[in-house]
């Protein structure tokens, strides 16, 4: 599989490789040509060097190949623009490698998670109270590596004085993950 072949050439070479999921639904009513339409704007805004697939009906994978996390965010924001411009209500999630993890599976799971989390705030990032606190460098540290522990299956023990947040915490991952949206 390519992406398997990207994830493996970054890691020798030392490069950062982004992997995107995009999801394209229309703002209006779908028409037998709107996944065509879709597919066709989207194929001349992703070029070379970075490599588009189609995952199912209207719903993409991009690999941004040697792209820094800021300017994959950048290309996402004005793909974002011009597809609801053509009457799209795009969602993208975003995955980092190695920062995410190191195989295409970990990759999967992490853009996948954030497609999870904006689909069920209508596209925004937040999900819980605590995206909305201004937060410290340490603090964003714990959740970044929350949001990471949630996109997998492990088990996971919150342990702390009382009064910490561990509840909170504990409602924040499970918002996150795949459970969540099993209820």
């Amino acid at each position: 599989e390519r992406a398997a072949e990207e994830c493996e050439r970054a890691l020798l070479v030392g490069k950062t490789l982004m992997l995107v999921r995009l999801q394209l639904p229309a703002q209006q009513k779908e028409g037998p040509s709107t996944a065509a339409v879709g597919e066709k704007l989207l194929r001349q805004m992703v070029g070379p060097p970075h490599i588009l697939a189609s995952y199912a009906r209207a719903e993409y994978e991009v690999l941004l190949t040697e792209c820094p996390i800021e300017e994959a965010e950048g290309l996402i924001k004005t793909w974002a623009e011009q597809l609801r411009a053509g009457g799209f209500a795009p969602r993208a999630g975003l995955a980092a490698f190695p920062r995410d993890g190191r195989s295409v599976e970990e990759l999967l799971s992490r853009a996948n998670a954030q497609l999870r989390d904006r689909q069920r705030t209508g596209g925004q990032h937040t999900v819980t109270a605590l995206d909305n606190r201004p937060l410290g460098a340490a603090m964003q540290g714990t959740y970044q590596l929350a949001r990471k522990a949630a996109s997998s299956d492990m088990n996971i023990l919150l342990l702390g004085e009382t009064g910490v947040g561990k509840e909170v915490m504990a409602q924040a991952i499970h918002g996150w993950s795949s459970r969540g949206e099993r209820g």
